[in-house]
């Protein structure tokens, strides 16, 4: 399939030196696009019932008009993945189910961070209210072309890092920020989430109104969140805690109409107000709740001095920390994720308490393949240093701690469910090891290993 360079405002971060950790370009990668068939295999081979995929807006509406050889490509998928019989479909998930699925499903996620190029330079992107109609129509689309073989529908996926990367620190598209030559991180945050959030509720209500009878599907959202540790048992540090899971998790996972108050109180007239319809719209908007969660920090209550300038990084007036008392808060990996599996179990009751104990699948969990240090070496003292994972041959990986790491993470799960928590489902991430957007190929999360030098 091919796009001028312009196709996809994704781009913008690829060019910009510094900002891909390798240098890498996505530009070729896993190519499921040639090998969907095969990947399929890997799937069936694995045991896998249930795929997670994305939905690119580019590739369905390329500069506005519809594009065939997308289109095509999406249908080729899905009745590969339906032909095996026992694959469920979720676009925008890998899924391990927790109980065994008698039927295909297709699981699919709208992908927003792929927005087309054309519609930034035509009225800036999610910074515009005319997006959610734009938005609207490429949702509707997919519902009618793919909805009579797809059932469970995520409007977004992780709008938190599209905000984060594109209006905070500005290394993902479009680039803006307060310290870049476009941007205001204490408005366009705001702004950008609002208008997912109402782009999501009118894509729910037009799917309830217009296709759920026929078919039968159910659609959600997936939120991506850290756990977020009082760092001590003082009420601020507590408070500080469920301030930082506000900012993050709750300021998507808005099922009671509005934003939570500590954003409110924090945040001020900088952020946006829902009318009473949309207000309306937002409540129940979610039939199921999709976590992506990785690790977790412990937190501290910063009141922020007065000569910080307003923006979400410091809005929450929150610290973070990765040890206490010298102590790290869970097994280092050389990158941002910490293992801490005792985080998922505390996020999952967390939303079971606080939000009416939804129907949960979590759409993304996942460890590097070189985890082998801290909690994961005292379980494994005889595991070899691997300082540069690209060493790796996919004839032997040793793959002792990762295994690991999922064991403890699904023995929380089990925990978390025996509590009463409604998962229904575990997707890891990722099938194949893959381009990692700013890390490139650096970082390795695939069950099955990828040989870069091959593509």
């Amino acid at each position: 399939m091919r796009f001028s360079e312009r196709f996809h405002i994704r781009r913008f971060s690829i060019g910009v030196p510094g900002n891909i950790a390798d240098g890498s370009s996505p530009n070729i990668t896993d190519d499921q696009y040639h090998h969907y068939k095969d990947d399929v295999l890997l799937l069936k081979n694995l045991g896998m019932d249930s795929y997670r995929f994305s939905i690119s807006w580019p590739r369905v509406f390329h500069d506005g008009r519809v594009n065939p050889e997308g289109i095509a490509y999406y249908n080729n998928l899905i009745d590969a993945l339906l032909e095996h019989g026992k694959i469920q479909l979720m676009r925008r998930i890998v899924f391990i189910r927790l109980k065994a699925l008698f039927t295909f499903r297709q699981e699919s996620s709208l992908l927003s961070r792929s927005i087309t190029g054309n519609l930034d330079d035509k009225f800036g992107g999610w910074l515009s209210r005319d997006i959610v109609d734009e938005y609207l129509r490429f949702a509707d689309f997919c519902f009618q072309a793919f909805g009579d073989r797809v059932k469970n529908w995520l409007t977004f996926n992780e709008p938190h890092q599209l905000v984060n990367g594109g209006y905070v620190q500005g290394y993902y598209a479009p680039g803006r920020c307060t310290g870049c030559p476009q941007g205001k991180s204490s408005t366009e945050p705001y702004i950008v989430g609002h208008h997912l959030l109402l782009a999501h509720a009118k894509a729910v209500k037009l799917y309830r109104r217009k296709y759920k009878v026929n078919q039968r599907g159910v659609i959600g959202m997936t939120i991506d969140s850290f756990w977020y540790e009082p760092y001590s048992s003082l009420l601020r540090d507590i408070a500080a805690a469920r301030r930082a899971l506000d900012f993050e998790l709750g300021w998507y996972l808005i099922t009671f109409g509005d934003y939570p108050q500590s954003m409110r109180l924090y945040v001020g007239d900088r952020l946006p107000a829902f009318t009473v319809e949309e207000s309306r719209d937002l409540r129940n908007s979610m039939d199921f709740v999709g976590l992506n969660h990785y690790t977790s920090r412990y937190t501290q209550d910063n009141p922020s001095p007065s000569n910080v300038r307003p923006g979400y990084e410091s809005d929450s007036h929150t610290h973070f920390l990765t040890e206490r008392n010298g102590i790290s808060i869970g097994g280092t990996t050389g990158t941002w994720i910490y293992v801490v599996p005792w985080g998922l179990y505390n996020i999952l009751n967390h939303v079971k308490e606080n939000y009416n104990n939804p129907p949960i699948f979590i759409t993304e969990n996942g460890g590097l393949v070189i985890l082998v240090t801290g909690f994961l070496r005292s379980n494994f003292p005889g595991l070899v240093d691997v300082a540069d994972s690209n060493t790796f041959s996919d004839r032997f990986i040793k793959d002792d701690a990762r295994v690991q790491f999922y064991e403890s993470y699904l023995t929380r799960l089990q925990q978390a469910i025996a509590n009463g928590v409604d998962v229904r489902g575990y997707y890891a991430w990722s099938l194949l090891d893959n381009w990692e957007w700013d890390s490139g190929f650096s970082q390795r999360f695939g069950l099955y290993y990828v040989d870069y030098s091959a593509l």
